[in-house]
């Protein structure tokens, strides 16, 4: 808005990223995962201002009411962080360690849900989007971020958003989540649906493609088009 130009959103390749693709129950025996737990999952580099402490305090929270696992593919209990997680879970994070990414919509087919909150309002966190959310939501799995950057605007009907520093909204949404299984059901297939239509490899392609033409036609070179 303030200096023009073009937006070149990031997103997922769609045919790789598909529900559709995977048993969820057979990679849950894979990975030794519980069958019938509800599986929050986060992958990437846990750190302090990505939430993940929060998200194990709500799980704590409703210990007794649901059987609740947060799964982390990144990093393993030789990561600071990531055992003061362990330990603070009463047995309810499992870390799988470092992970290829192509083995990233396979893990993702074993959640029911991805929590990405970022809990400060920092520059880094300000203009931040997790490409791991596009992910998910390709994935058709209901997504709870953070009101900061575009985030509200991209999960805007089809996913859900809580202040970036409260973890009573947070863990209040987690519980809400968790109770309206069909509700949730639902903003995970709006979220593939808003992935495919709005930040897809091919839309990507597509704004692109337009910007290298209209930067070709004013110097009277071939548009992209043409050359490709």
């Amino acid at each position: 808005q303030r200096y023009g130009g073009v937006l070149l959103p990031q997103g997922p390749d769609v045919s790789l990223f598909d529900p559709a693709r995977f048993d969820k129950r057979a990679l849950r025996q894979k990975w030794q995962i519980p069958e019938h737990a509800t599986i929050f999952f986060f992958g990437g580099n846990p750190m302090p201002n990505k939430g993940v402490d929060d998200t194990v305090a709500a799980i704590n929270a409703l210990a007794g009411r649901v059987d609740a696992r947060l799964v982390i593919a990144g990093r393993d209990a030789t990561h600071p962080y990531t055992r003061r997680m362990i330990e603070l879970s009463r047995g309810n994070v499992i870390a799988l360690g470092p992970q290829p990414f192509e083995l990233m919509p396979e893990l993702l087919a074993t959640a029911d849900i991805v929590v990405l909150p970022q809990t400060r309002r920092e520059p880094k966190s300000l203009g931040f989007i997790p490409c791991k959310m596009y992910e998910a939501m390709a994935m058709g799995i209901p997504v709870i971020s953070s009101d900061l950057c575009d985030i509200p605007e991209i999960l805007e009907g089809c996913g859900y958003v809580v202040p970036a520093d409260d973890p009573a909204a947070l863990q209040a949404r987690i519980e809400h989540v968790l109770t309206h299984p069909d509700e949730a059901r639902e903003m995970g297939r709006r979220a593939r649906r808003r992935v495919i239509e709005r930040y897809s490899w091919e839309v990507m392609d597509g704004i692109l493609r337009q910007a290298v033409d209209a930067v070709a036609a004013r110097h009277g070179l071939r548009g992209s088009r043409v050359a490709a």
